[in-house]
């Protein structure tokens, strides 16, 4: 039970950022805004360095939500950069002319470079590897 609850957990806060970024609160100083991208479509590398911005504002409370320290969220973040933006934007236009697809974006993006919650040393994704970790 105890180790549902952590994925909940993790779920609920990657939910947030999500939430929270996909609103217009995700801003770079590349001046582009996802709550404005109707008026100014966003270069797909410029709405993927919003995305970035976020996974690492997440990591504020990393201690509490992924249970490592900042210092190795931002690592982990920084580290699946490129791979992340190559498999979210696989298939993605250039351009990103709508909200919806820049939150479908972000959301794969984030699923990638977000680290999972940690169980001694572990990072777990899954209920599965929950199991075998956090004990």
């Amino acid at each position: 039970m105890k180790k549902i609850i952590i994925l909940i957990a993790l779920s609920a806060a990657v939910y947030y950022a999500y939430k929270n970024s996909y609103l217009g609160s995700a801003s770079s100083s590349n001046q582009y805004s996802i709550s404005n991208i109707q008026n100014q479509p966003i270069p797909q590398e410029n709405l993927f360095e919003l995305w970035h911005e976020t996974a690492l504002k997440m990591c504020d409370d990393s201690t509490k939500s992924f249970n490592i320290s900042q210092s190795q969220c931002i690592n982990k973040v920084d580290s699946r950069k490129e791979s992340c933006k190559a498999t979210a934007g696989r298939n993605a236009p250039a351009v990103i002319e709508s909200e919806y697809e820049a939150k479908q974006l972000g959301k794969a993006y984030l699923h990638c470079a977000v680290p999972g919650y940690h169980c001694n040393g572990t990072e777990v994704k899954t209920e599965e590897e929950a199991r075998r970790y956090c004990q």
